[in-house]
């Protein structure tokens, strides 16, 4: 009994030491480079890069980054979408796009989604439409921001929860 009870206890010693605490995640960074869209993030330990198999959807859009807090939620993700594989294809004009992906949003049947008007932003030394999207049921915000490059187009989604700002989440990212 007592060598059962030792390597129990020798057991959750180890587990301990191997759990890093808060404070040490947060001291924790790492670059995460996202070279479709030319943008590299400084995360710290708290940031989860979520990944599968579902990355591409078989229509030309494709995931190419998706990290998120596990804590809060709130997330960045990527996508970039090959205009040759879609209606209109190349010869889509951005502001149609922009209009089109917001319609997208708003007939989705999963949330309500309201959007904000679209404006022009220069991040991370390229220009983007932008507008802001929310789903009061979720009290969730997210800014879209979308650029063409060649034949793709290029859509960045930042989401925030509750009080945290966009801002926040910005500001690690930079061009690289």
């Amino acid at each position: 009994m007592k060598k059962l009870t030792y390597i129990l206890l020798v057991c959750v010693l180890l587990g301990l030491t191997g759990c890093n605490s808060k404070e040490e995640a947060i001291a924790e960074t790492r670059e995460v480079l996202c070279e479709e869209a030319g943008v590299q993030f400084t995360l710290n330990g708290l940031w989860i890069e979520q990944e599968g198999d579902d990355k591409e959807d078989g229509n030309g859009r494709e995931v190419v980054l998706n990290v998120y807090q596990e804590e809060t939620g709130s997330g960045i993700q990527i996508v970039c979408e090959d205009l040759t594989r879609t209606e209109g294809g190349t010869l889509v004009r951005m502001d149609d796009y922009v209009a089109g992906f917001q319609e997208q949003l708003k007939i989705s049947g999963q949330y309500q989604y309201s959007c904000g008007d679209i404006s022009t932003e220069m991040l991370y030394g390229n220009s983007y439409e932008t507008f802001g999207a929310s789903v009061a049921e979720l009290n969730a915000k997210q800014q879209y921001y979308i650029r063409r490059q060649d034949d793709t187009m290029i859509i960045m989604v930042i989401t925030v929860f509750g009080e945290e700002k966009k801002e926040d989440i910005l500001a690690l990212g930079k061009e690289m």
